[in-house]
């Protein structure tokens, strides 16, 4: 149902869908997760805070196969409602082991932007001394028209 994509059946396939996050099976479960980001895509606000409810249920899944497709459904959703991690992160971490490949790779940035978004970037990190670079190398390169960074930071001419 979620594939017709009308406006007039889209409460219809919310209420199906929190069914089914309450469904015994695992594959039920998953299959709620996919529809979840159809619903989104008809832009209805009356069902932004059903569909994260959802959500929230979903990705304290205990089995990894769903939680994979939740966090996919989470990143497509509502990737800025970091507040469903962060009451789920503990259970998240220990089922990243678990979890397919495809969403383990989702997992894992929804995972360090929680981190980051909570804590910030330790100044011994990869990432802040990226970040710190890049800072510097844009302002240098603000001020002369003619270069340009490559996909490697490098400087190219234009």
């Amino acid at each position: 149902m979620a594939g017709i994509r009308l406006h007039v059946i889209a409460p219809l396939v919310l209420v199906a869908a929190g069914k089914c996050a309450r469904d015994p099976s695992v594959y039920v479960r998953k299959c709620a997760d996919s529809v979840l980001p159809k619903l989104h895509d008809l832009r209805l606000e009356e069902n932004t805070v059903g569909i994260e409810e959802i959500i929230g249920i979903l990705l304290n899944d205990s089995s990894p196969c769903v939680v994979g497709a939740a966090a996919a459904a989470f990143s497509s959703v509502c990737p800025n409602n970091l507040s469903l991690v962060g009451r789920n992160y503990k259970r998240l971490r220990e089922v990243l082991p678990d979890v397919e490949e495809w969403g383990k790779i989702v997992l894992i940035g929804i995972l360090l932007r929680y981190v980051v978004a909570r804590h910030g970037l330790v100044k011994e990190s990869i990432m802040f001394s990226l970040h710190g670079t890049w800072n510097h190398r844009s302002e240098k390169d603000c001020s002369d028209t003619n270069s340009a960074l490559d996909d490697n930071g490098n400087n190219r001419s234009l």
